[in-house]
């Protein structure tokens, strides 16, 4: 398997427009979310956001935004990569063998791509292969993002499919694709809806996935 770590402007925008402009993702309780994700950013430049009318507008504001940021702001971000790149490499295998380990199954994926965002939420695409790691991550941030987002993989690779004939609602696997993550980083979600049924799969250690899926299925928590 390989990592592939990029910059994508279109990307990146669409990240602001997906979680800043309008928030599309699963809340799954987190409350403000929107607020919390801006604030760090100037006035001025939340205002003209929240207030575009059009998603053509709020991507202009976006990219001139991103545009004005000085030469050593993109500097830095072609460093960011570099880091991400050689950090991932390094921690490649066992970041596969930790996911084999949990899903007692192959990693079955050839290439992922990695892309930066200067937005503080980090996306995925599983159909593409792709997720977003924040420009601003510490080392084991691009790693905990990596875990993170690679059992979604694993899990929408080898159950999404069952889950679907079973005839299990898309919002109780969303749910169970977030909380699984508990297995690969301890530290588990920021994600209120999502903490009893994290502390349950926690009782659940040493189990088989199938067998987890299945009691997790029949709890009280999904």
């Amino acid at each position: 398997m390989q990592f592939f770590v990029d910059y994508s402007q279109e990307k990146d925008i669409q990240n602001y427009l997906d979680a800043g402009w309008k928030f599309t993702y699963a809340k799954h309780g987190r409350e403000n979310i929107q607020e919390r994700l801006l604030q760090n950013y100037p006035q001025e430049f939340k205002t003209k956001l929240l207030g575009a009318k059009t998603k053509a507008s709020a991507e202009k504001i976006v990219k001139d935004f991103l545009d004005s940021r000085p030469e050593n702001f993109k500097h830095a971000t072609k460093l960011v990569i570099k880091v991400c790149q050689q950090v991932l490499d390094e921690e490649k295998q066992n970041i596969i063998d930790l996911l084999q380990k949990i899903y007692q199954k192959p990693f079955p994926f050839e290439k992922i791509t990695v892309y930066i965002t200067t937005f503080p939420i980090s996306p995925y695409n599983y159909k593409e292969h792709w997720f977003m790691v924040n420009r601003n991550s510490s080392v084991a941030g691009f790693i905990n993002t990596a875990k993170h987002e690679l059992n979604h993989f694993m899990f929408y690779h080898y159950y999404l499919d069952k889950l679907i004939q079973q005839k299990i609602s898309q919002e109780k696997r969303e749910k169970l694709k977030e909380a699984l993550v508990i297995f690969s980083n301890p530290e588990g979600n920021d994600k209120p809806d999502i903490k009893d049924l994290e502390t349950y799969l926690k009782t659940l250690s040493g189990k088989t996935m199938d067998e987890i899926i299945n009691l997790a299925l029949e709890s009280k928590y999904l």
